[in-house]
C-alpha cells in the first residue's frame, strides 16, 4: 500500500484479483490463489513448475505472484513478474491491475493512473481499481476526479468500508470536516463485517479519527487519547506515530512531536506528512535541514501543501 497517510485505505489487488490467477487444480494452485504473503509466493512458484512458461496460465500465476511480492514490499521481484506476465499476455487485466498497485506503492502515480484507467476501461465494476485510482488522484491533488471515483466505488460496493474512508479523506482535504466525519462514521460501522478487513487493523479507525481532529485543531486531548490507544496497539506503525506527532505539534509540544516523527520515519522513510511537519518544526528552530525534509515530502506526495493548508499548516509558518 502507498506509504503515506493513504496507506490506511488503499486496497492491494493481490487480495482482490488472486482468485483470477492460478486454477485450484492442486495444493500449490490453491495456495497461489487464496493464501497471502510468503505462502502465496511459494504456492505460485510451485504452480509455475507444471505450466508452459510461455502460456496464458503461467502469465496469470506470475500476475498473482507479482501482487504477492507487492504486498511484501519486494518491488523489484514484483515488477519482474508483472512485466513478464504482460510480455506473455499484454492484455492481462490481473497484471495491469497489480502493476498499478505496485506503482502506487512506489509513488509512481501517473504510471499507476494509466494502469487503473486501462483496467477500469475494461471493466468499470472492478471495485479495487476504482478505489485505488481515487487514491492516486488524491495524492496528485485531483480531488474532483478522486471524489467521482470514490462515489462510484460506493455505488459498486455500499457495504465495504474502504471507499467511505477514501471519500472521508477527500472531504478532509477539502476542509469539509462534517462530511468527512460522516463518511468515517459509516466506515467504522461497516468495518466489523465488511470484506476489507484483510487490509485493516484494529487501530485503523482510532488513527483516522485522531488525525482528523488534529487536522481540525480541535478536541486535541481527545485526539491524543485516541492516538495513544492506537500506538499501544501498533507501536511501530508509521502512520499512527505520524498522527500522534501531529497532535503534539498542535499542542506545541514540539520535542515530543519530533520524537514521534523520527520514529515514524525510522519505520517508513517515505512517510511524507512526518517529513513535512518535522521540516516545519526544524525551520522554526532555524535548522536548515528542514528544507530537505519539506522537499522530500513534496516529492513523495505532490499535493501535500494542499493537504496541510486546509488545516492552516503551511511550510513557511
Amino acid at each position: 500500500m502507498m506509504r503515506t497517510k493513504l496507506e490506511l485505505w488503499t486496497i492491494l489487488f493481490v487480495a482482490c484479483l488472486a482468485a483470477h490467477g492460478a486454477r485450484a487444480d492442486s495444493s500449490q494452485d490453491e495456495a497461489c490463489a487464496t493464501a497471502s504473503g510468503e505462502a502465496q509466493v511459494a504456492g505460485c512458484t510451485a504452480a509455475l513448475l507444471s505450466r508452459d512458461p510461455n502460456g496464458s496460465e503461467a502469465a496469470r500465476i506470475l500476475a498473482t505472484r507479482g501482487g504477492a511480492y507487492t504486498f511484501l514490499h519486494k518491488y523489484d521481484l514484483a515488477l519482474a513478474d508483472l512485466n513478464r506476465a504482460l510480455e506473455i499476455t499484454p492484455s492481462l487485466i490481473e497484471a495491469r491491475a497489480n502493476r498499478g498497485a505496485l506503482f502506487l506503492m512506489q509513488h509512481r502515480y501517473e504510471e499507476a493512473l494509466k494502469e487503473f484507467d486501462y483496467v477500469i476501461k475494461y471493466d468499470s465494476r472492478i471495485y479495487a481499481a476504482v478505489v485505488d485510482r481515487a487514491t492516486a488522484h488524491i495524492v496528485l491533488g485531483h480531488l474532483a476526479l478522486a471524489l467521482k471515483d470514490a462515489d462510484a466505488a460506493i455505488v459498486l460496493r455500499p457495504q465495504r468500508a474502504s471507499a467511505f474512508r477514501v471519500r472521508a479523506t477527500i472531504h478532509y482535504l477539502k476542509g469539509e470536516y462534517a462530511e468527512g466525519e460522516a463518511d468515517l462514521a459509516r466506515a467504522v460501522r461497516l468495518s466489523p463485517d465488511d470484506t476489507d478487513n484483510n487490509n485493516r487493523n484494529e487501530y485503523t479507525d482510532m488513527n483516522i479519527h485522531c488525525w482528523s481532529l488534529a487536522m481540525q485543531n480541535r478536541e486535541l486531548e481527545k485526539a491524543l487519547s485516541e492516538c495513544d490507544k492506537a500506538v499501544a496497539l501498533a507501536p511501530n506503525n508509521a502512520s499512527v506515530l505520524d498522527s500522534r506527532g501531529l497532535v503534539y505539534f498542535r499542542l506545541a509540544r514540539f520535542d515530543e512531536a519530533v520524537k514521534d516523527f523520527d520514529a515514524a520515519l525510522a519505520a517508513d522513510p517515505d512517510m511524507a506528512p512526518s517529513l513535512y511537519v518535522r521540516g516545519i518544526i526544524k525551520r522554526q528552530r532555524h535548522d536548515t535541514s528542514g528544507d530537505a525534509d519539506i522537499a522530500a515530502a513534496r516529492a513523495i506526495w505532490p499535493s501535500i501543501d494542499q493537504l496541510f493548508a486546509h488545516g492552516g499548516i503551511k511550510a513557511d509558518m
